[in-house]
């Protein structure tokens, strides 16, 4: 069960200040690092153009490394043969590695395809288990659940969110990807 944080309306709280004062939308906007221009965008049911670009630079480096890795064990085995060694693992190794850098290539192309989606309703933020003791941070909202961007440790992620999301207002949450594999792209006040 995820517990609430104190809630501070606008310009109130700690670190505020009384000038330079932040609406609430603009912080979680920032947590998720969007702009108006890209919400602008989700409203019209597509990515913005700062998400997409945020997003591709997180696969085509998955991609790359992968790729890279693969590429090692092909010419370590390349070698391997060369000196009358193991060559079977190493080749196997580098073409599992090649195939997962296609697919994280695949996965940035489709990704920026898919059409963006909005959930209305209250949205809570909860802590779930992804197995190895590890946690990820989800968004519930309208009973779906969504996951959050994983930048930093879930509990601070959860933290963040739950100063800034009030349990009686309703919120525009916009996911890209299929109900239970969803991903919140943007969030503002209903």
């Amino acid at each position: 069960m995820a517990r609430r944080a104190t809630i501070f309306p606008s310009g109130e709280g700690p670190g505020t200040g009384s000038a330079g004062l932040h609406a609430p939308a603009d912080v979680l906007l920032a947590l998720l690092k969007v702009d108006q221009a890209d919400v602008l965008a989700n409203r019209e049911g597509r990515l913005g153009t700062g998400q997409r670009r945020n997003r591709r630079r997180a696969n085509v480096g998955r991609a790359a490394a992968c790729g890279a890795l693969g590429v090692f064990f092909l010419v370590g085995a390349r070698r391997s043969v060369d000196h009358g060694g193991q060559w079977f693992v190493p080749v196997l190794i580098g073409v599992v590695c090649l195939a997962l850098a296609a697919l994280f290539a695949y996965a940035a192309w489709h990704r920026d395809t898919m059409p963006v989606r909005c959930l209305v309703g209250p949205a809570e933020v909860i802590l779930v288990s992804v197995g190895r003791g590890g946690v990820a941070a989800k968004l519930v909202v309208g009973g779906e659940s969504c996951g959050l961007p994983s930048l930093r440790n879930a509990d601070t992620i959860r933290r963040d969110f739950e100063a800034q999301l009030r349990p009686d207002m309703s919120y525009r949450v916009y996911v890209v990807g299929q109900p239970g594999t969803a991903a919140v792209v943007a969030i503002e006040p209903d």
